[in-house]
């Protein structure tokens, strides 16, 4: 079998787990331990039924991006994380050390461009590069070499191909980019073209094949359609340039140097007993 390295979107899972277990959890000196709990789930998941030759965990740098020196309203519609969420994040990191798996964390870029660069340096290298996510937005990365798998949903989790990538967005991996530059993206405050949602989106992508295709083809389109793809037609070429991945952030390391190593049971305990697990 092909060697694969599996690309952990870190920052998904820690959301995802601190909204779905509102239990409270904390260690032994009272702080918040859902989000930490749920995410330590997940990697040990991935862990035991995948076996990963190779693995990276990949978090958001603190600070801004080349996308907020692009557009200064990028993402001023989130809300602020909450702070029981934040205050799990440095913990994570000593967690993901315990573990001895390789974390990334650049500043500049987001996960989702570490990710994309590790993915494609993966594939050129002949290996199988597998994105551990959801997030519809890592779609556009999936290739031959290349799949998404979201291991919280269903028992076993759920494999995302090309042909997944066109029954979503009604194009290939490499034109989602341009699918989303029609839907926008209220999580990032990404404008898009105001009334043209996923099904609008994906008929329109499917017919036309690109933005500039689509552009060229706005005399076909009729009524209030027509009118708000028109006046959209800034706003959806600014929103693609938003919603493309980076795939050329200069790393540290390259998929051979995320080789996974065997971990120490005994700083493992350890650390699951100050947490409270």
């Amino acid at each position: 079998m092909d060697e694969r390295i599996y690309l952990v979107d870190a920052m998904a899972f820690a959301f995802r787990a601190f909204h779905a277990i509102k239990t409270t959890l904390t260690d032994p000196e009272g702080r918040p331990t859902n989000a930490l709990y749920g995410f330590t789930r997940i990697l040990l998941k991935l862990m035991r039924e995948h076996s990963p030759s190779h693995i990276a965990v990949v978090f958001d740098a603190p600070g801004p991006t080349f996308r907020d020196e692009m557009f200064a309203d990028y993402k001023a519609n989130r809300k602020e994380t909450p702070p029981e969420l934040k205050e799990q994040f440095p913990r994570m990191h000593e967690l993901v050390h315990a573990l001895n798996l390789p974390l990334l964390s650049v500043p500049g870029v987001e996960a989702d461009d570490v990710i994309g660069t590790l993915a494609l340096k993966a594939a050129a290298q002949g290996m199988e590069a597998v994105i551990v996510s959801g997030d519809k937005d890592l779609m556009q990365l999936i290739g031959d070499r290349v799949r998404m798998f979201d291991p919280g949903r269903g028992e076993s989790g759920v494999w995302y191909g090309r042909d997944d990538v066109a029954e979503r967005f009604g194009i290939g991996p490499e034109r989602v980019p341009d699918a989303l530059a029609l839907i926008g993206d209220a999580a990032d405050n990404i404008p898009g073209v105001r009334g043209i949602g996923d099904v609008t989106a994906k008929k329109l992508m499917a017919r036309y094949g690109s933005l500039e295709a689509l552009y060229e083809h706005t005399d076909e389109l009729k009524g209030k359609q027509r009118e708000n793809i028109e006046a959209g037609r800034d706003q959806a070429f600014a929103s693609r340039k938003l919603a493309v991945i980076k795939t050329d952030v200069p790393l540290d390391t390259d998929p051979d140097g995320c080789h996974r190593e065997p971990w120490d049971p005994g700083r493992v305990r350890e650390a699951f007993s100050k947490l409270g697990f």
